[in-house]
């Protein structure tokens, strides 16, 4: 059974709620949850599918998907300080890709987040995010997009653990929707901790097979530590 989760305290959220329940999908159950990073799933489900809004201070606007985790202590926005929630890399490269192939406005951005925020969940869970001022455009690239995502058998090159890069992950993104890498947990720049990697791997469903490293975006310490990591756990890894 799928958990499609929703809250109506966030007007994004309701309204792909209230689009994608016109799709009648088979396996699945709405749960409605008063706070969408804080909450907790009953463990009945093989999978959770988060309809969220995207904020964002600049304010670009996006549709986004991404796995769930802190990288760190700090669990402000819920979740479990240096804990990954499990990742569902293949589906979401399905959504990322539905979402571009769905999105006709050049001016909304398709995206990979880094991982980030809660809930902690032993259960695959994946947050599918938008952001723009029209809400029942962007509710339904969502909708349609999820849909089609569960719908179909999509297949992928490597599932990788992205390394690098900002909260929006360009390159990653773009190995995603041109060489289909699916991606679990993304790791920026901003909150490197080798010491989370062999998480970063197993947290994933599957596992993740290779790490992708965004070099440039790294500074020497930092590359090394991770190097060393992936070489000493043993792991491949591929440098850009």
């Amino acid at each position: 059974m799928i958990a499609i989760v929703y809250t109506e305290n966030e007007e994004e959220s309701l309204a792909i709620y209230n689009k994608i329940k016109e799709y009648k999908i088979d396996n699945t159950e709405f749960v409605k949850v008063d706070d969408l990073i804080r909450c907790k799933l009953e463990n009945k489900y093989e999978l959770a599918i988060f309809l969220s809004p995207h904020k964002s201070s600049k304010g670009v606007s996006s549709f986004t998907v991404h796995a769930c985790g802190n990288w760190s202590n700090d669990n402000s926005y819920g979740g479990l300080p240096d804990k990954l929630s499990m990742a569902k890399p293949d589906l979401m490269l399905s959504m990322l890709k539905r979402m571009k192939e769905n999105n006709k406005r050049s001016n909304i951005n398709v995206t990979y987040e880094a991982t980030h925020h809660g809930p902690y969940s032993d259960t695959p869970i994946i947050f599918a995010e938008f952001m723009d001022k029209d809400i029942d455009y962007c509710s339904s690239v969502v909708a349609k997009s999820i849909y089609e995502a569960l719908s179909s058998n999509e297949s992928y090159n490597k599932i990788a653990v992205g390394i690098g890069s900002t909260h929006y992950p360009i390159r990653f993104t773009k190995l995603a929707l041109e060489k289909s890498y699916a991606f679990s947990h993304i790791m920026p720049k901003y909150h490197i901790n080798a010491d989370m990697l062999s998480d970063a791997f197993e947290r994933s469903d599957p596992k993740a097979e290779i790490a992708v490293i965004e070099k440039s975006s790294l500074n020497s310490s930092q590359f090394r530590s991770i190097i060393d990591t992936l070489n000493r756990l043993g792991y491949d890894y591929e440098i850009y």
